[in-house]
């Protein structure tokens, strides 16, 4: 199936915090009851634009939790157990979904490749009582507009001055002020 985020059912009003793009139908009564939801998409990037990639970052609205996969390897868990995990397993949190991000992906960017590049998402609820399911996120890309100046190792110097700041949008007088001492 197809369809556009914010996907799931809410049982509660006002949540999540965007409108279901692509409403599903209410999981609680379900039989047999659905555990985990898997979602996919697949994008195109260029070698160029990868090279100017520093780094990825997500924000996401999940109910209950969720294992994000970058072409096929785990990038990032959300209230899921440490141990490996299958379909039938349960989120160690619930709730309400909430926005949530940006939250980075340390390492991810090295996992793109040029061409095809598919990000996958499975979503468990959080127990066999679960009213509802919602998955949201947005995936970005950070570029560095302008390169990082090195640092300077210290050192000691003759120079001595003061800088004066004025944080205000007004031009500030200066003049009879003197420093002394």
């Amino acid at each position: 199936l197809t369809g556009t985020a914010p996907i799931g059912y809410e049982s509660s009003p006002g949540v999540p915090v965007h409108p279901f793009m692509t409403t599903l139908a209410a999981p609680a009564g379900q039989s047999p009851f659905v555990r985990t939801y898997f979602f996919e998409t697949e994008f195109t990037l260029t070698a160029a634009q990868i090279a100017a990639i520093s780094a990825l970052q997500i924000t996401h609205e999940f109910d209950d939790g969720a294992i994000i996969h970058l072409n096929g390897t785990e990038v990032r868990r959300f209230q899921m157990p440490a141990e490996p995990v299958t379909a039938a397993s349960f989120a160690t949190g619930t709730g309400d979904a909430v926005l949530t991000g940006p939250v980075a992906l340390p390492g991810a960017a090295a996992l793109l490749v040029p061409g095809l590049n598919r990000i996958s998402v499975e979503v468990h609820q959080g127990n066999e009582g679960s009213s509802d399911i919602v998955f949201a996120m947005f995936l970005e890309a950070l570029t560095e507009l302008t390169p990082a100046i090195p640092a300077q190792p210290f050192r000691d110097s003759d120079e001595q001055w003061i800088e004066l700041y004025n944080k205000g949008t007004a031009p500030v007088d200066l003049a009879g002020w003197k420093l002394a001492g």
